[in-house]
C-alpha cells in the first residue's frame, strides 16, 4: 500500500505545485535562517512571485480570488515541507478585515500592492519580541476608516477567525511533518535485527498522533467552509485552532521520542520544528482562552473573566 501524508484531497494540484516550490528551500536553508534568527526573505519572495500569498486577493486586484480553504492549504504545505509559515501568514489574515469591510477605494489602494508583494507584513520566525508603542495626538483621516465607526473591534474579531483557521492549518502541516518524519525513521531504524517501527510501543504513539491530526483537519475545513460562505464561525475557528494545536504538539512529542537522541541533532530538524510548533499552545490565542470562549458562547456558562 502506498502511503501518503497528508492523504490526497480536493486540493492535490495545489499541493503538488506548492511542494515543487517549497522543495527548492531545503533543510539547510531553514537551518541557516534559524541559526541566524533571520527572516526567510528568498522564500517569501518566491511565494510572492508565484502568487501564493495573494491567494485571497480578488482577481480584479491582481490576486487569485481564492477562499480561506485554499489559503489554509498554502500555510499547511509550507509547514509540511519543513518550513515555517509564521514568516508570512500575517499577509494572509491581515487582509481579511479589508476584504470584508473596506470600501472599494480602500481595496483599490491597498490590495494590488499586497498582491504584488509591495505591502507585506513581516513576522519573525523564531526571535519574537514585544515592545510598547505610544501614539500621542494621532488623527486618522475619515477616508482611512474601514467600515462603520464604532465597529472596529468586531471587524478585528472577524479577521481573527481567519487567523485562527490559518494557524490551525499550519499546525496540521507541522503535525503531518512530525508524523511522516517519525514513521520514516521508525521504518528505517533497525535495532536487534528489526525496524523499531515493529514495536507497538513505537508505532502506537505515531498512530495516535495521526488520528488526532486527521480529526483536527476535519474541523479546519469546516471552519473554512463557514468563513468562505460568510457565516458565523467563531466557535469552529476556535475549536479548529485548539484541535490542530493539540495534534501538532502531541505529534511533536512523539517525533523526538521515536528518534531518541537523534531527535536533538540539529541536522534532523526535529528540535527546530518542535520549538516552532510549541508557540501555538499560547498564541495567537491560548488554549485557556479557547476554553473560555467555548464555555461561554457555545455552552452558555457564566463568563469566567
Amino acid at each position: 500500500m502506498k502511503t501518503s501524508i497528508p492523504p490526497p484531497d480536493a486540493y492535490q494540484d495545489m499541493r503538488e505545485a506548492l511542494r515543487d516550490l517549497c522543495g527548492r528551500f531545503d533543510s539547510a536553508y531553514w537551518q541557516k535562517v534559524d541559526a541566524e534568527r533571520g527572516y526567510p526573505e528568498a522564500f517569501v519572495e518566491a511565494l510572492t512571485q508565484a502568487g501564493w500569498l495573494a491567494a485571497m486577493v480578488p482577481a480584479d486586484y491582481g490576486g487569485s480570488g481564492l477562499g480561506l480553504a485554499e489559503a489554509s492549504v498554502v500555510m499547511e504545505e509550507i509547514n509540511f515541507s519543513g518550513g515555517n509559515a509564521g514568516a508570512c501568514h500575517g499577509q494572509m489574515y491581515n487582509m481579511g478585515t479589508l476584504l470584508r469591510h473596506g470600501s472599494s477605494a480602500q481595496k483599490q489602494r491597498y490590495l494590488p500592492g499586497i498582491a504584488a508583494g509591495k505591502l507585506r507584513p513581516r513576522s519573525r520566525c523564531v526571535n519574537h519580541e514585544t515592545n510598547e508603542v505610544f501614539f500621542d495626538n494621532l488623527e486618522v483621516p475619515v477616508e482611512n476608516l474601514i467600515g462603520d465607526e464604532g465597529m472596529g473591534f468586531r471587524y478585528i474579531l472577524d479577521g481573527l477567525n481567519a487567523e485562527r483557521t490559518l494557524i490551525a492549518a499550519e499546525c496540521i502541516g507541522d503535525a503531518c511533518w512530525f508524523v511522516d518524519k517519525a514513521r520514516r525513521y521508525a521504518s528505517e531504524r533497525v535495532v536487534f535485527d528489526r525496524p523499531i517501527g515493529k514495536n507497538q510501543g513505537v508505532q502506537f504513539p505515531i498512530a495516535s498522533a495521526y488520528i488526532e491530526t486527521e480529526a483536527a483537519n476535519l474541523m479546519r475545513f469546516k471552519a473554512c467552509a463557514l468563513f468562505d460562505a460568510g457565516k458565523p464561525c467563531g466557535g469552529e475557528t476556535n475549536m479548529a485552532k485548539y484541535l490542530a494545536g493539540k495534534a501538532s504538539w502531541e505529534a511533536a512529542n512523539v517525533c523526538p521520542q521515536t528518534h531518541g537522541g537523534f531527535g536533538f541533532a540539529h541536522e534532523y530538524d526535529v528540535e527546530r520544528k518542535f520549538r516552532e510548533t510549541r508557540l501555538y499552545q499560547v498564541a495567537p490565542i491560548s488554549t485557556d482562552l479557547i476554553y473560555s470562549y467555548v464555555a461561554e458562547h457555545l455552552l452558555g456558562l457564566p463568563r469566567s473573566f
